[in-house]
């Protein structure tokens, strides 16, 4: 078996060395550390540069590469950086919502990507109770004689939550039982009425901000589920499939 790399992915490499180099000094990463953000000019490069939209498909704006490509792009940002990037996470959200959301959501959720390049959706999935054992989630989603939706909840430790304008939500239909497996994900808009966050203070991993988001009495309508109802979690699933091999790729 050839474990060489492709002339492609060698020549992207030395691009994200070049970029790494010029805006991950030691002097810029210790920015970073004291701001909780990487610096505008370095977002900026990385959006112009073409870096976000690797691993997309084409049909919604982005180039389709492969998963060793993208460890490889996320290994090296790390060799320079030391922690955690908004970078990957940005590009795993336009990609979850590329797949199991409708095309109306992606397109709003690549709108938004499009003109940063970075992350627009984070993820709310742990709660205060409800780590590693998700079926002790107690966050849901209720079903009003309306048709909208009701949530309420915390999440916690949700990454790059600061400064998102969505977040995507994982909760139980219904209701918080333990028995109950059912669970949707929705797509909620941070200015919401109802949604806030709060600043979450880390030992480490300074270079990306987050944050406990709560929901009180959030209105949701039907179009804002992301694929079926009841089969958010195993979505999830799949998208962590990929996400810890990244996790991995950091280590390296």
């Amino acid at each position: 078996m050839d474990f060489a790399l492709t002339d492609e992915q060698e020549l992207l490499v030395e691009s994200l060395k070049e970029y790494a180099d010029r805006y991950f000094d030691d002097e810029s990463v210790r920015q970073m550390y004291e701001n909780h953000q990487v610096s505008a000019e370095a977002q900026d490069a990385y959006r112009d540069a073409g870096f976000p939209f690797m691993g997309l498909p084409e049909e919604v704006g982005g180039i389709p590469t492969d998963h060793v490509t993208l460890g490889l792009m996320t290994e090296k940002l790390y060799e320079f950086t030391g922690a955690m990037t908004p970078f990957m996470t940005g590009m795993l959200a336009c990609a979850d919502l590329a797949e199991f959301g409708t095309p109306e959501q992606s397109a709003v959720i690549m709108e938004e990507y499009e003109k940063s390049g970075q992350s627009v959706a984070a993820l709310c999935l742990s709660e205060p109770a409800a780590g590693s054992d998700n079926m002790g989630m107690t966050m849901t989603s209720k079903k009003q004689a309306d048709g909208t939706y009701v949530l309420n909840g915390q999440k916690t430790w949700v990454t790059n939550g600061a400064d998102v304008p969505y977040f995507i939500v994982i909760c139980k239909d219904e209701e918080p039982a333990r028995e109950n497996n059912k669970m949707s994900l929705w797509l909620v808009k941070r200015e919401t009425e109802g949604v806030s966050t709060a600043h979450l203070t880390k030992l480490g991993q300074h270079t990306v901000p987050f944050v406990d988001v709560f929901f009180d009495n959030v209105v949701v309508e039907e179009s804002q589920r992301i694929g079926e109802a009841g089969a958010g979690w195993l979505l999830l699933m799949k998208n962590f499939e990929f996400e810890r091999c990244l996790v991995v790729a950091q280590g390296l």
